[in-house]
């Protein structure tokens, strides 16, 4: 079973998927909502609060019912909706307050949701798959089995989520020359040689939803074949960008015999990448090799590729992942840049092609105004639109993309309308404009 971490789970707080939630949780409440103005408090900052905090809130409910499949899988499906809600608050966030709140931080949290929502729908998949009925529980799963064995069912059942995402996940999007992995968001984890990369979060200061280890810590090396030997973790990366990256890796070694790791792209593993070090027992980003030179490797052609990590000591701890063809020397400071989105070959998003009236446009008050959008798909998908005049919603999801504002909303003042379009897969996009309404003059 490639890549499944075989421990017991006997709280929710055990489950990756909680963790991970809990994590972009916080976030959203330390990072973005304070950064929200005050007008904003019945609305998005309200919104984004409870929508956060339901997200881990529904798993742990939902993993207490985990032996009554349909209980189950309304919590997981509430679950996925509330991460859809989200990455909708978080795209106003980033399209009406981008001066505001810090972008990288904003879009690293939409791809966050978008992953969480897709794994959370393939653990109920998977759940589905597993020895039980929906409408007769395998007896086996409900009445003999220990709430040990069941944590252990569960484990393997979201191990199944991060060793099978590939087949679930859209690849990490480069974007100018760079582009940025969590470790423990790999695409699929790889035991060899009784060795794992193991999720753990007992060391603070880590980013993301924790740090990955390999273990066991047995004083054991591999410098060569490493590439089919040595426990490895896979990213899946669209390039836009070709040419050279060097490879910036924050992790710690526990001891110096525990300090370096191999790199490599598409299963190969090029000399440029192998042997990286120079990390002490302390959080440190490096892209040193024992050669010498910074590691590097050479994306070729544009498209979707692996970034391949291997354990050269078992015992190392990496953090996160930063390809960058800036050759700078400079390492990164603190935990680096917000993780990069997913997306592109997968589900393309919408695209908002143009909004009408253009933002600052002039009336009179109760002049008719009639919002119209103009979007398309990439692949071709159906598209949904909603329409909210202050903040408030006046037109729910539907499939017409004009709405004609209501006499009560063309009364003097400034009016900023916010239109969201939907693909029939989730896929978000998010604009704007803001029009003023002014008294008519006096006739003479």
């Amino acid at each position: 079973m490639r890549g499944w971490v075989e421990m017991t789970i006997v709280s929710f707080t055990d489950l990756e998927i909680y963790q991970k939630s809990y994590k972009a949780s916080l976030d959203v409440v330390r990072k973005v909502i304070p950064q929200l103005p005050p007008d904003e408090k019945f609305n998005l900052i309200d919104q984004m609060r409870r929508s956060s905090m339901a997200v881990p809130a529904l798993i742990a409910e939902g993993y207490a019912k985990k032996h009554q499949y349909g209980n189950w899988k309304r919590y997981l499906s509430d679950a996925i909706g509330e991460c859809n809600e989200l990455i909708v608050h978080l795209s106003y966030c980033r399209d009406l307050y981008s001066t505001r709140i810090d972008q990288n931080l904003i879009v690293g949290l939409i791809g966050t949701y978008d992953v969480i929502g897709k794994q959370i729908y393939r653990l109920n998949e998977a759940w589905k798959k597993s020895p039980s009925s929906p409408t007769q529980p395998n007896p086996l799963l409900t009445s003999h089995i220990s709430p040990q064995g069941m944590g252990i069912l569960l484990v393997l059942l979201s191990g199944l989520i991060f060793t099978a995402i590939a087949n679930a996940a859209d690849p990490f999007q480069e974007s100018n020359g760079q582009v940025v992995m969590e470790a423990e968001n790999s695409d699929a984890k790889i035991s060899r040689s009784s060795k794992d990369w193991t999720l753990l979060t007992t060391t603070t200061g880590y980013s993301g939803a924790g740090y990955l280890q390999v273990l066991p810590n047995t004083g054991v090396t591999i410098s060569t074949g490493y590439n089919t030997t040595s426990p490895e973790l896979q990213y899946r990366i669209n390039f836009v960008n070709t040419g050279t990256y060097y490879i910036w890796i924050r992790g710690r070694g526990p001891t110096t015999n525990d300090d370096s790791l191999h790199a490599g792209i598409d299963s190969t593993a090029p000399v440029s990448a192998d042997k990286i070090s120079g990390f002490p027992n302390s959080w440190t980003w490096s892209r040193s090799t024992m050669d010498g030179a910074p590691a590097t490797i050479v994306v070729s052609a544009p498209g979707v590729h692996t970034l391949n990590l291997w354990m050269q000591e078992d015992g190392f701890i990496v953090d996160k992942i930063l390809l960058r063809k800036d050759s700078s020397s400079t390492a990164p400071s603190g935990t680096g840049p917000a993780e990069s989105p997913r997306g592109g070959t997968g589900n393309r998003l919408p695209v908002i092609n143009s909004v009408t009236p253009a933002t600052k446009s002039k009336y009179f008050e109760q002049d008719a105004v009639t919002v119209s959008v103009t979007a398309s798909d990439p692949d071709g998908d159906l598209l949904e639109y909603q329409f909210s005049v202050n903040g408030t919603v006046k037109r729910v999801w539907g499939a017409t993309s004009t709405y004609v504002l209501a006499t009560t909303d063309r009364n003097y003042g400034k009016r900023t309308i916010d239109i969201s379009v939907r693909d029939n897969r989730g896929g978000t996009a998010a604009s704007s404009t803001t029009i003023f309404f002014y008294k008519k003059p006096l006739k003479p």
